[in-house]
């Protein structure tokens, strides 16, 4: 059982944090986090741990409160590095060549979060994420943490293949935008973190069932394109096409408004083939029956993260 709180919808982080006190604890407690890792300057790493500390108890809910403090240090690492790569120069910066280098190695490595235990790295992305790994491998085991490293490096490319294509003021693919979004959003790394919030890892054979795997893509698919839904307006004031709601206006010669409203359409049916998945996976693989019900938990907690996050997406726009 959580320690927390229900969640119920708010409209703002500083609405969120004044029904709920001890959000504030674990916010200061990731700012010092991101401080001693030097990831930011102490405005940003402030701003970045209240952020990171809403998203992870809307995305969570099951995880007490020594997991919400690990989830929430996890997703403000990850926005940092997906802002730094947005940043000028941020392809070529070497903190995050080493990142990716790292990444790799840990992933060639035969016991990974032990080596993570045992790197001595200056403060930066590397000695941050092997300070999360160090508290996540010892209880998720190593065929987690491989899986966990390969979805951070696919979010790592997928960053990447982004930042280069704003950098070459590029519009991709619809077909390449779609493939890429799971990994962009960081959301198959985030889903692995749902066992890791429920105490509860998912056997080899468990993770590799079509139906998890199905269930999955689809959470991933439907809080994506909810994120496109609530940042349009931000991006295409920026001129970052890495939207679908902007990529259909522009691919299939939409206007905005028909564009918005397909979003939202395909929304609602990936949210309801979701709760299909999961309940074909109940009765497919009884024993990951509570999985599935978590991922539905944290589609629908990001969901409402992306419309409590106001000043994130930076818009006035009212999603679904």
């Amino acid at each position: 059982m959580s320690d927390h709180e229900p969640a119920d919808p708010a409209h703002s982080v500083t609405d969120e944090y004044g029904q709920r006190p001890f959000l504030k604890a674990v916010a200061t407690d990731c700012t010092r986090w991101l401080k001693a890792h030097r990831l930011a300057d102490s405005r940003a790493c402030g701003e970045v741990g209240r952020l990171s500390t809403s998203y992870a108890y809307r995305c969570w809910p099951a995880a007490g409160s020594d997991e919400l403090l690990v989830l929430t240090e996890w997703c403000s690492l990850s926005l940092l590095v997906d802002d730094a790569l947005d940043s000028p120069g941020g392809r070529a910066d070497q903190h995050l060549g080493a990142y990716a280098d790292h990444l790799v190695w840990l992933g060639r490595s035969a016991c990974p979060d032990e080596a993570a235990q045992k790197a001595s790295s200056p403060p930066g992305f590397v000695a941050a994420f092997d300070d999360l790994l160090a508290q996540l491998g010892p209880r998720m085991g190593p065929d987690w943490v491989r899986r966990f490293l390969r979805h951070c490096l696919l979010s790592l490319e997928a960053f990447g293949w982004e930042a280069s294509n704003r950098a070459e003021a590029c519009w991709p693919s619809l077909a390449s935008y779609l493939a890429n979004r799971p990994h962009s959003s960081a959301g198959l790394a985030n889903l692995d973190l749902v066992e890791y919030a429920a105490r509860t890892p998912l056997t080899p054979d468990q993770a590799a069932h079509e139906d998890v795997v199905a269930l999955r893509r689809l959470a991933a698919d439907c809080t994506a394109w909810h994120n496109d839904l609530v940042s349009w307006p931000k991006e295409r004031a920026e001129g970052d096409p890495h939207n679908l709601v902007l990529l259909l206006a522009h691919h299939e010669l939409m206007p905005l408004p028909r564009a918005e409203g397909e979003v939202r359409l395909r929304i609602c049916a990936r949210l309801a083939e979701l709760h299909c998945a999961a309940g074909r996976l109940a009765r497919s693989a009884p024993s990951a029956e509570a999985y599935g019900q978590a991922v539905c938990a944290w589609a629908h907690g990001l969901m409402t993260w992306h419309n409590v996050a106001t000043n994130r997406f930076g818009g006035s726009h009212d999603p679904a």
